[in-house]
């Protein structure tokens, strides 16, 4: 019996954890990644202050997990400014333990990912959904883009993970993004790369 609950405990330490502000994100994730590697989870919190300082410093206290990593996205209404510049503090004080993986204007620009590395400026999240329906049209199906689990399904069916990851990482290279301007950029990118 000890034996096997050491085991436990050792997958469980070997494991990570990805925390999301959305359901989409956690659609997402959830299809996209191995069961064994990490563990995706939605949060109670539906902004990026509330999911670092009460999900992932919970999580971090219990110190169960190889990394926590908190996934949001540039949502004027919820994720402020001053909050996410707030939330990084806690993310850089954590000592590498927390991760963050955020996406700009909004977390469809994943999916456009898997079709460029172009950095392009994008208005509003309505422009970058009609860019998305625009390749998904020219390349996949007649279907249209909507924030369901069904269409999110269809998505990563179509979809490689591991070339959005590095045309997301091409991006920030292209548009020199680093810890003190990641707020400021105003074209689409995603940090979604830190995952491999």
């Amino acid at each position: 019996m000890a034996k096997r609950k050491q085991n436990e405990s050792f997958s469980k330490y070997a494991r990570s954890i990805i925390l999301c502000e959305g359901e989409t994100e956690y659609w997402y994730f959830k299809n996209q990644l191995s069961s064994k590697q990490y563990k995706v989870e939605l949060s109670k919190n539906s902004d990026a202050q509330k999911l670092v300082k009460l999900d992932a410093r919970k999580m971090l206290n219990n110190g169960n997990w190889k990394m926590i990593y908190c996934v949001f996205d540039h949502d004027p209404e919820s994720n402020l400014k001053e909050q996410l510049q707030s939330v990084n503090k806690i993310i850089k004080a954590s000592n590498g333990k927390l991760q963050r993986v955020f996406s700009k204007p909004c977390f469809e620009i994943i999916f456009l990912f898997n079709f460029s590395n172009d950095a392009k400026v994008f208005a509003s999240n309505k422009e970058v959904e009609a860019a998305l329906n625009k390749q998904i049209q020219k390349n996949q199906s007649d279907y249209r883009y909507e924030k369901t689990e069904k269409c999110i399904q269809q998505l990563c069916e179509y979809t490689d993970f591991k070339k959005i990851c590095n045309n997301a990482k091409i991006v920030c290279e292209k548009l020199k993004i680093d810890e003190n301007n990641w707020l400021e950029i105003e074209e689409g990118y995603s940090e979604i790369f830190k995952l491999i």
